[in-house]
């Protein structure tokens, strides 16, 4: 082979082999996912209602065209005979209830459906998941019913199973089966749960497994689970029951002291509605239903978690949500009382306490209208030059229950110049500020609501009279040597004689030394106007 085609052979084996590789890592990689994750209830019996959770995820953002969710509770070894059916499980937060009849003799079901913001029913073209390692894809003309559209979503449903009491003991599952447009299906199945049948009931009266370690009866408004517990009290697996209405949730983590009022391990717990409950405070009012949770006296260690949902068409007009309380009913003061480490979630309508004993439990709103106080009243500066800008601040307290409003009004020197309206919730604070300046120096009171103070404005400052310095003095002379003093020469003997006259000199006389000289200028003018003539006659004579 020349030389040229062997290069351009192994220049297409190298482009070859590329492709090959990068199409197998595309495969090979999963980038999208569906995920079905289903956590079994714990052993009960016959009869009691279980609880079991169900969740749907989208791992990655792709659109699933589901139309369809179903879900089967059956006999591990005899699904034909022994089986739930519940249908059409909703895709978006709410709840749906099967009866005998609906479930095909299955017993009573309730699911409450809590969905992610991205699970939403679309329209939007096709998909593509990847589904236990294996890719699954739709085309753009294939409706999309339900999408994930940011990162990870999931749908979870909460599921309160009657089971029949004449069904055989045994392991039991629960399978969660996917539908598609094009009926594509993706089933997951549960791991094996025991039932048993309660003592003297179901087929042929047979009587229940033998327990190996305590149990925790829970019967929350008819919802009856079972869960381990062991010999100190301790929960030895996580007891969480929902109320069908979904208004009512106790959460016992694993690894709390459960125990009753004589110190022993707590074998039952109780839920039912108070159907004559305590009046509820003064200013304030019972929101929902009152609970009695029992037994008495029955204590936990840390404390569990329960939790109220509400309806907030139920609340009064302004009141915040987040000022919601639950309160228990302390039997011993006859009051009721507010629990502490109380949340609010405003967005599920739910409230949520911790409870470390069992007594009547309520949700509480207090009601006191609005009550608005201003305090702390702050003047920046206090002093100010002329047309300087003074700012005047009051911090105004809403002291009430419910949410109000509020005309702050501003006074300078009794005149009113400004008014402001805030509105505060329920036992919130808030700031009002007023700016003003003044063109002319003086003193100023300012009254805000009540409050009094004042500020000063000072005049325009007069600039000083220069003062010139105090003359430098001159330096003193520096005293001059002292001359010698001469030898004392006797005076001379002086003969007095007679004294000499001097005559004094006779003034002036400038008349006579005027005309003097004014006859001296005629004298010379008239001789040297006779010379001037002679000359000029012997000239002539001369010229003759």
């Amino acid at each position: 082979m020349p030389a040229k085609q062997k290069n351009l052979a192994r220049v297409v084996i190298a482009i070859t082999l590329v492709l090959a590789i990068g199409v197998s890592m595309w495969f090979a990689v999963p980038t999208k996912a569906l995920q079905i994750n289903i956590t079994p209830p714990p052993v009960g019996e016959l009869g009691d209602i279980h609880n079991f959770t169900v969740t749907v995820t989208i791992v990655n953002p792709e659109r699933l065209p589901l139309t369809h969710v179903h879900m089967y509770i059956y006999k591990a070894d005899n699904p034909t005979s022994y089986k739930a059916t519940l249908a059409n499980l909703p895709f978006n937060t709410g709840s749906k209830s099967y009866s005998p009849s609906d479930t095909g003799d299955g017993g009573a079901a309730t699911v409450v459906a809590t969905a992610g913001s991205g699970l939403v029913f679309n329209s939007a073209g096709g998909g593509y998941v990847i589904w236990e390692g294996a890719p699954h894809t739709w085309p753009d003309s294939v409706n999309a019913y339900a999408y994930a559209f940011a990162g990870s979503v999931s749908v979870n449903y909460n599921v309160n199973w009657t089971s029949p009491s004449n069904w055989p003991s045994g392991s039991y599952k629960i399978e969660t089966k996917l539908i598609t447009v094009d009926d594509t299906t993706f089933t997951k199945t549960s791991a094996s749960f025991s039932l048993t049948q309660i003592p003297g009931g179901g087929i042929g009266g047979g009587g229940p497994l033998p327990k190996t370690e305590p149990t925790l009866l829970v019967n929350v408004m008819g919802k009856r689970l079972a869960y381990r517990i062991d010999d100190r009290g301790v929960m030895l697996e996580e007891a969480r029951v929902t109320t069908g209405d979904g208004k009512l949730t106790i959460m016992i983590p694993t690894g709390t002291t459960a125990k009753d009022e004589k110190g022993k391990p707590l074998s039952s717990l109780e839920v039912i509605v108070e159907k004559s409950p305590a009046s509820p405070p003064r200013d304030a009012n019972i929101i929902g239903l009152t609970y009695d949770f029992k037994p008495d006296g029955a204590n936990f260690t840390p404390p569990i978690t329960v939790t109220f949902g509400y309806n907030p068409a139920d609340l009064p007009a302004g009141l915040d949500e987040e000022d919601l309380v639950i309160a228990f009913w302390d039997i011993t003061i006859l009051e009721w009382v507010r629990l502490g480490d109380i949340t609010v979630d405003p967005v599920a309508d739910s409230i949520s306490a911790k409870v470390s004993h069992f007594t009547d439990f309520a949700i509480i709103a207090f009601v006191r209208p609005a009550t608005f106080t201003a305090q702390a009243i702050i003047i920046s500066p206090t002093e100010a030059n002329i047309g300087e800008p003074v700012t005047i601040s009051v911090i105004v307290t809403n002291s009430g229950d419910l949410a109000g409003s509020h005309k702050v009004t501003f006074k300078l020197d009794n005149e009113v110049i400004a008014i402001k309206e805030i509105t505060l919730a329920g036992q919130a604070t808030g700031r009002v500020a007023f700016t003003t300046a003044r063109y002319t120096a003086g003193s100023y009171a300012i009254s805000v609501d009540g409050l009094s103070g004042k500020f000063v404005v000072k005049p325009v400052p007069v600039p000083p009279t220069p003062v010139a310095p105090p003359p430098v003095p001159a330096p003193e002379p520096t005293p001059a040597a002292p001359l010698p003093v001469p030898e004392a020469i006797p005076a001379p003997v002086i003969t007095p004689s007679e004294p000499s006259l001097t005559p004094l000199a006779p003034p002036i006389n400038w008349w006579l030394i005027g005309s003097i000289a004014s006859g001296l200028i005629v004298i010379g003018t008239v001789v040297s106007v006779i010379v001037i003539r002679h000359r000029r006659s012997r000239r002539e004579r001369l010229i003759e």
